[in-house]
């Protein structure tokens, strides 16, 4: 109905939702608990019953409406993000948003209903049990430690909000904590588009223009993959090879047999086959499954101004620079698209065509250059059969063994019969151009690569700016080259990146208006949203710990974080303002309410977290693609959760506080 599709992307939503798509149910079951408690069951008549889990499920209805809506509204603003954003994260957004949906009606309607008919279960028919039993039969397996984390927090949170001097130290520290992760980690964090899924292939591509013939491709592919059985034995389970029909490149896929293997095998392969003057090569994660997206070079280089030979001769010259004084990359290269080629231009002849036309000859240009293209090139004519097998016969022209565009232009052309050179047909000239052109924004694109090696990536950062200041220095130095420009490669990550902080910004945004409809309160609304930059120091403290990537995933997990981390704010403002308004003191009010929904919040926090634990981990074949979204949204909601236990109450209760004075007043 709403063109999703069941791919990695869509099955991660669900998997990361299926912890907050019980919170709910796990708030309105905790209430309906709490409620019953000191009541006797047997002879409780099914109205009181009925009575007690609609009073339950109102006082926290609006609250859970709040906070469903507010893990909803985040994702808003990823509908208007660009196309690559969308295309990534479209799918996972729209598959939490449905599933938390439904998942918010089940614990508004479904729950209480199954709960209504298990209460009482084996009361109504007469069975005598005493309280005791009856509280025995009901409790919890983690009710006696639920109960002693109660009082400990309990004594803590009082202890911070009679000692104002602490509680200010300890947000002054926490904002201190956050300042020092914005300036320090997310600068080191390594940044790309999504992560990349699991594989055990890898590929190695070489091009060599000096190889002319079939044989001469098979023969280096078999020297190659002897190579590799060399250099690697059992850890290669097969290889599988496929040249290009020019036979002067060539792709081997490596299939490696332990995955725990990948990196020994990409790295030394890596050092064996290096890119030369007459060669070229290329090491590379091959995996079927993975996502097309852009994966642009960590150094780009482009030259935009003068002759081809000029161009050539100044990237050249700053390749040579860079090999020298940063080590650190992998290689530096100036693929097909940047070499020039001397390229013949054919002009027909009109008048022979037209005396040849009168001939009746029919034969249209095109046509002419297939036949000489076939005579340039090995062709088939025939087979021999012997006894035991059937042989196939070529004609190999001596092309290669022409020395100027003269004897070019003598080659013989096939006229039913009748041969013509084609310089009887054809003006022709010599071009120097450029072998194979690739286009960006309409322009031939003409530049220098350089990446990076795996065993390096850590410090990418620090050697792009090293080669920043390289190249910078050889410009100054070499002022004739001034056309060379150093582009910024990953823009497209960085434009990506960017557009999400933004819509993260917006969901905040979208966030606080839910809460100021809700609590009528800026204030109140403040306080509630305080667990945003709460849960942005456990993100960020997980993705350095675990050497995570700031990505489009982890981003994404900071907008989800957003509606899961006020959640528990909402639970304990709005049920401290409840209280406060039947007439509790602004102490007595906030205490309840927090000993009261401490459970809710921790057994809500812990499904949700142990739920994004697999793809924290990464596991599975796809797990990669998720794992920067599950450590985000489990290291932020972990330390949230802690943070926001201490901190909205605390500052609640001077809210309280202030309102109870102003009563006083009045």
């Amino acid at each position: 109905m709403f063109g999703m599709n069941l791919n990695i992307i869509s099955l991660g939503g669900l998997a990361l939702s299926s912890g907050m798509n019980v919170d709910a149910s796990v708030v309105v079951l905790e209430n309906i608990m709490r409620k019953f408690e000191g009541q006797v069951l047997k002879g409780m008549s099914p109205e009181r019953r009925l009575s007690l889990i609609v009073a339950a499920v109102k006082e926290v209805s609006l609250p859970l409406l709040s906070s469903t809506f507010a893990s909803l509204v985040v994702f808003v603003p990823i509908i208007f993000t660009s196309d690559l954003t969308y295309a990534v994260l479209g799918d996972l957004a729209k598959a939490v948003v449905f599933s938390h949906v439904f998942s918010a009606v089940i614990a508004l309607l479904l729950v209480p209903s199954v709960r209504y008919h298990l209460l009482g279960r084996g009361h109504s028919k007469g069975t005598e049990k005493n309280e005791d039993e009856v509280e025995k039969e009901h409790r919890a397996p983690l009710d006696r430690p639920l109960a002693k984390l109660e009082t400990l927090y309990i004594k803590i949170l009082g202890t911070l909000i009679s000692k104002r001097t602490r509680l200010f130290s300890a947000l002054g520290a926490a904002v201190t904590a956050l300042v020092l992760l914005g300036l320090f980690a997310v600068p080191a964090l390594p940044k790309e588009i999504i992560g990349k899924p699991d594989s055990n292939i890898i590929g190695l591509w070489f091009q060599d223009n000096s190889i002319k013939k079939p044989q001469q491709q098979d023969a280096e592919v078999t020297l190659i993959e002897k190579q590799l059985n060399e250099l690697f034995g059992d850890k290669i389970g097969f290889t599988f090879a496929q040249g290009n029909n020019g036979y002067t490149s060539a792709v081997i896929l490596v299939f490696i047999k332990n995955k725990s293997d990948m990196n020994f095998v990409k790295n030394k392969m890596e050092e064996e086959f290096k890119s030369g003057e007459t060669r070229n090569y290329n090491v590379w994660d091959w995996n079927p499954g993975e996502l097309s997206l852009p994966e642009p070079p960590p150094l780009k280089i482009e030259m935009t101004v003068g002759p081809i030979e000029e161009r050539a001769k100044v990237l050249s010259a700053i390749r040579s620079e860079l090999t020298l004084k940063v080590p650190e990359f992998k290689e530096f290269n100036m693929p097909s698209d940047s070499r020039v080629s001397p390229t013949i231009q054919l002009s027909p002849k009109n008048s022979a065509w037209i005396g040849l036309r009168s001939e009746g000859f029919t034969k249209t240009p095109g046509e002419i250059l297939y036949d000489v293209e076939r005579t340039m090139n090995s062709t088939k004519v025939g087979t021999f059969y012997t006894e035991k097998s059937a042989i196939d016969v070529e004609l190999t022209s001596a092309i290669s063994e022409l020395k100027d565009i003269q004897e070019i232009s003598s080659l013989p052309t096939n006229w039913g019969g009748r041969i013509l050179p084609m310089n009887a047909l054809f003006d022709m000239d010599v071009n120097r151009k450029l072998f194979q052109s690739n286009y960006e924004n309409g322009a031939i694109s003409f530049a220098l690569t350089g990446t990076i090696a795996d065993k390096n990536m850590a410090q990418k950062e620090a050697i792009v700016k090293k080669a920043k200041n390289v190249f910078d220095e050889w410009m100054k130095n070499n002022p004739w080259a001034s056309g060379a420009k150093w582009l910024e490669s990953e823009k497209e990550i960085h434009d990506a990146i960017n557009e999400l902080m933004i819509a993260c910004a917006w969901s905040v945004g979208l966030i606080f208006l839910t809460m100021l409809l809700q609590f009528g309160n800026v204030y109140e609304s403040l306080i509630v949203l305080i667990a945003i930059p709460l849960a942005l120091i456990g993100v960020l403290l997980s993705l350095t710990i675990f050497k995570s990537s700031l990505s489009l995933n982890s981003v994404l997990g900071v907008i989800l974080l957003n509606g899961i981390s006020v959640a528990n704010s909402i639970l304990l403002v709005d049920f401290a303002k409840v209280l406060f308004h039947e007439g509790l003191t602004p102490m007595a009010a906030v205490m309840e309410a927090s000993r009261k929904r401490l459970r809710p919040i921790l057994i809500t926090s812990i499904v949700t977290i142990l739920a994004m634990f697999p793809i924290a981990l990464g596991l599975g074949d796809g797990g990669k693609v998720l794992q920067p979204l599950g450590i985000a949204v489990s290291g932020g909601l972990c330390i949230s959760m802690i943070l926001t236990l201490i901190f909205v109450p605390s500052l609640h209760f001077i809210h309280l506080t202030k309102l109870n004075a102003k009563k006083g007043l009045q």
